[in-house]
């Protein structure tokens, strides 16, 4: 009983939260007739930016790259993908994630998340987990997947045998 009330406890507010970007797929070409670009990813929370290296020559780049930053359930995370280029970098799309909306209580949250263009239309999908990090240090239990599972869109480390009821919950509604 007692080690189940330890794990239960109230676990303080929400001080900061851990982005892992780990890949993409399914890019729009941002060069035409190159077929190949050279994505980046913008990562904005409140007014801090981060950006994920440049991978040459893909649409389905992999990143691999985690970041910190100071965040209350109030807070929103931007991600923008980018084709860098030598003059303008161009837009390829994007996805605003709300923290309020997420159980970052219940430990890592990952998903596949559908970006956008400047016009609404789909611009592939950005594999990223969100990990909170509480006031005093105190951390759910249960571990970053390392990587994207092939299975269920919005399905997290375990693919499609929890991809529907994590997807309902947090996929689309962001």
């Amino acid at each position: 009983h007692l080690v189940y009330f330890l794990q239960n406890l109230p676990m303080g507010r929400l001080t900061g939260i851990s982005v892992y970007v780990q890949r993409a797929r399914n890019l729009p070409d941002a060069d035409p007739g190159r077929n190949k670009g050279d994505p980046y990813v913008l990562v904005q929370v409140g007014s801090k930016k981060e950006k994920t290296k440049t991978v040459k020559n893909t649409q389905n780049p992999e990143w691999d790259q985690r970041f910190s930053f100071q965040a209350n359930e109030s807070d929103d995370v931007v991600f923008k993908v980018y084709d860098d280029d030598i003059i303008k970098d161009d837009f390829l799309g994007s996805y605003t994630v709300k923290l309020s909306r997420l159980s970052l209580d219940r430990g890592p949250q990952f998903s596949w998340l559908p970006l956008t263009d400047s016009k609404g239309r789909p611009a592939g999908e950005l594999a990223v987990t969100i990990e909170g990090q509480w006031e005093g240090g105190s951390r759910p239990s249960g571990g970053t997947p390392s990587r994207p599972e092939e299975g269920g869109r919005y399905g997290d480390r375990y693919g499609d045998r929890y991809g529907d009821r994590y997807g309902d919950r947090y996929g689309d509604r962001y």
